[in-house]
């Protein structure tokens, strides 16, 4: 890539990680964390909790078997998308661990454009579907010469 390609490209990505990370915080995020338990009551109508899950015994057991491996029960969902659309949205903004937290955010979008907006219509659940899109180019992107990342690296 010659320095005029990475710059154009670190300023895609500038502005890709500014307006996603920017508008989750102020639409979705900040919302949502004001109106934390409300929110999380929500997704848990619609969201089964996940049972413990007994890893070893999965994996056939062997000379752990005796030891308890159980992943906890996970309260909820909701916590996750609202710490993935707050904190999450913040370090794409400064380009902080833009490949995780895009990852995070991504995943978070198709939870919910196919489980929570699964009975909207198509024009409903487009914005969700554009917010996965957006992050996954930042996943593939990553931040970029003007982010935290960037100045890191180099």
């Amino acid at each position: 890539m010659t320095p005029d390609q990475e710059i154009a490209f670190s300023r895609a990505s500038l502005l890709l990680r500014v307006w996603l990370g920017g508008n989750m915080l102020i639409v979705h995020g900040i919302p949502k964390a004001m109106n934390a338990q409300s929110f999380v009551d929500r997704v848990d109508s619609w969201m089964p909790r996940f049972p413990h899950i007994d890893w070893v015994g999965m994996l056939g057991g062997g000379a752990l078997d005796g030891l308890a491996h159980k992943l906890p029960q996970v309260p909820s969902l909701g916590w996750a998308a609202i710490l993935a659309e707050t904190v999450g949205s913040v370090c794409l903004v400064f380009g902080f661990a833009t490949r995780w937290s895009a990852t995070f955010l991504c995943v978070t979008m198709l939870v919910a454009g196919l489980g929570a907006h699964s009975g909207d219509s198509w024009k409903e659940r487009e914005f969700v579907f554009t917010y996965a899109v957006m992050a996954l180019s930042l996943i593939f992107m990553g931040g970029g010469l003007y982010s935290y990342d960037g100045r890191r690296l180099s």
